[in-house]
């Protein structure tokens, strides 16, 4: 899991950067769903006197991304305000993929690739159709690991439909039948 802490208009302290550092430990408990994790703290000045401290949070999880913003007059309660939204959603994530029985290991990224897997569409019957190009080694892989008897994709190499299913008599051995 990649995470970056940024400041705007403003120089990041040692302290303020431990403190964000520290805060990230609360959502890093749904690690198995994030890829990656942006911090972007920044100081506004409005019209009047006061100054206004903003801090956003921007999470990718797989197929998506969740945002969280927050603006107070103090970096650490702001920190703390976007923190708290977004463990929010970031538990609204984990509950709906258990909520549909789905393996949660299907949300984690794949070492092998820095690609992410955005799934479409789910039919309910183990069928998936997968966004983004792929080759179909990296189609098995998700079939294998997933445990699905059909899976759509377009193919890498020509961005053609492909779908890739398991043979009825031999479920370890799979059959590719490629769309024009």
């Amino acid at each position: 899991m990649k995470k970056s802490i940024n400041s705007h208009h403003m120089s990041i302290t040692d302290g303020l950067k431990a403190y964000a550092d520290t805060k990230l430990s609360r959502i890093e408990n749904f690690q198995p769903f994030i890829e990656s994790i942006t911090i972007d703290l920044d100081m506004d000045h409005p019209s009047h006197d006061a100054e206004q401290y903003k801090a956003s949070i921007l999470v990718h999880v797989p197929g998506s991304f969740l945002q969280a913003s927050e603006t107070t007059d103090s970096m650490y309660a702001s920190i703390d305000s976007v923190m708290d939204k977004m463990y929010v959603q970031l538990k609204r994530v984990k509950e709906k993929s258990q909520s549909h029985r789905r393996d949660v290991r299907h949300l984690a990224p794949e070492s092998k690739s820095s690609r992410s897997i955005a799934v479409v569409k789910d039919s309910g019957k183990g069928i998936r159709f997968i966004k983004q190009p792929m080759d179909p080694q990296e189609a098995a892989d998700i079939m294998d690991r997933e445990n699905l008897p059909l899976l759509v994709f377009r193919r890498l190499s020509d961005e053609t439909v492909n779908v890739l299913y398991r043979r009825p008599q031999d479920q370890n051995l799979f059959d590719l039948i490629e769309i024009g």
